[in-house]
């Protein structure tokens, strides 16, 4: 057998290991859409994402493939991108969904409450301030002035 050679046993063992750091970095691909669902993105910063995300996959391919068979084989980046389509199938559908209804319920019930309440307790304090220092607060004839053309 050459050095080129690892093998049917090895290249299977290196094919299945591949598959499953395939599906470590799905997983982490989730993490990241929950964190778009979570904060709004523009589509620069989608681009950005995406693009380090992708730099981070083939660092991982690299290192992967430098660490088991010392080559980058293709079969190792095949099995790396169906092990992140299965997670993704399987798993992270569904896993992002669940989160998502999870932060949708604790942003009904707890966050938009408390938020409510907060602006209620600011604008008692506005008005009580309004009413000792009625200085401070913006007259209405200033939006009233009609401008000359």
């Amino acid at each position: 057998m050459t050095p080129m050679q690892l093998g049917v046993a090895a290249e299977t063992q290196v094919f299945l290991l591949s598959c499953l750091a395939g599906a470590g970095l799905g997983a982490l691909y989730d993490c990241l859409r929950v964190f778009r669902t979570a904060v709004r993105h523009n589509k620069i910063m989608l681009f950005i994402e995406d693009f380090a995300y992708s730099v981070f996959f083939g660092f991982v391919y690299f290192i992967f493939g430098a660490a088991q068979t010392g080559q980058l084989r293709f079969f190792t980046f095949v099995g790396m991108v169906i092990g992140a389509l299965l997670e993704r199938i399987v798993l992270g559908n569904t896993v992002v969904a669940m989160v998502k209804a999870v932060t949708g319920f604790i942003w009904r019930m707890i966050v938009s409450p408390a938020a409510g309440f907060i602006a209620k307790i600011a604008l008692f304090i506005k008005s009580a301030f309004v009413k000792k220092y009625p200085k401070f607060h913006k007259s209405k004839k200033i939006g009233e002035k009609v401008l000359k053309v």
